[in-house]
């Protein structure tokens, strides 16, 4: 059930909770400013990853393993955690919860993005905090209208209230921001290529293409016969493209992309089919 809330975890555990204030509930579709951009009335799927310096004990390990909606890599010497789950407007409403095994002292990045349909950005925040041994672990955000909203504003403004962290990033649209200029003493190379991209669904009117990602890579850019038409995150590692022609072949195109820059694209064709829909996976 979308945004399904858990218990906080037991002491020294690390607890994330989302909330939208009860103000919200007259708002149709909303967006966020001053902190962060937001279409709320379009979201669908709510991620967040937590990056942490070195790495984590096999007990804590087995222990995210086992966690509904989590899952976790190495990613070139640092720990990345991941956790998804389908929400909309009346899941933050009630509240979301992630709770996560204790983690290790040291430095947290987080990442909270929002996605629509076709798996599209549509909104994010950033946080970060120093985690001690005696620190809590609990994060908490929450969203509300900012003075002057009103419920028939298209796009009202909020305000983002996070605390346990400090908030990173200030973003005006719901545009993704360009890579971030890197500094003079240190040079970010281009991510490497998209890996083993396949097809993995073909019906009358969809394809929908999957690969693998490179650890370097931050998010992905779509192409539909050379043409840029989406830009993908790194979870989930597919995009499916609609609205095409029965029985007709495209060039599906998929690129890495960091502060580095892009990567080349990798392109596989596909066709459409003129009969009765053949999925994979999804």
């Amino acid at each position: 059930m979308p945004g399904a809330s858990v218990q906080p975890p037991p002491a020294g555990g690390f607890w994330i909770h989302l909330k939208a204030d009860a103000a919200l509930a007259s708002f149709a579709t909303t967006q966020v400013s001053n902190q962060i951009s937001l279409c709320l009335g379009q979201i669908r799927i709510l991620d967040i990853q937590i990056q942490l310096d070195g790495p984590l004990s096999q007990d804590v390990l087995d222990q995210i393993s086992r966690l509904p909606d989590v899952s976790s890599e190495d990613r070139g010497g640092r720990r990345a955690i991941y956790a998804s789950r389908d929400i909309d407007l009346q899941a933050l409403l009630k509240g979301i919860d992630f709770a996560l095994p204790t983690l290790p002292p040291g430095p947290i990045s987080s990442r909270v993005s929002f996605f629509g349909e076709n798996y599209h950005e549509v909104g994010f925040l950033a946080w970060s905090l120093e985690l001690t041994e005696a620190s809590a672990g609990n994060v908490e955000m929450t969203l509300r209208p900012a003075e002057g909203a009103r419920p028939e504003d298209e796009c009202p403004n909020l305000e983002v209230d996070v605390r346990g962290a400090i908030l990173d990033i200030t973003v005006p649209t719901p545009t993704p921001p360009p890579p971030p200029e890197p500094s003079p003493t240190a040079r970010i190379d281009p991510p490497g290529r998209p890996i083993s991209p396949r097809l993995v669904e073909q019906t009358r009117d969809s394809l929908t293409l999957q690969w693998d990602f490179p650890i370097e890579a931050r998010s992905f850019n779509l192409y539909l016969d050379g043409t840029r038409v989406a830009m993908g995150h790194i979870t989930p590692n597919y995009y499916r493209f609609e609205g095409l022609r029965v029985n007709t072949g495209y060039r599906l195109g998929v690129s890495s992309v960091n502060a580095g820059g892009e990567s080349e694209i990798v392109t596989i064709t596909g066709n459409t089919i003129n009969g009765r829909n053949t999925s994979g996976n999804f």
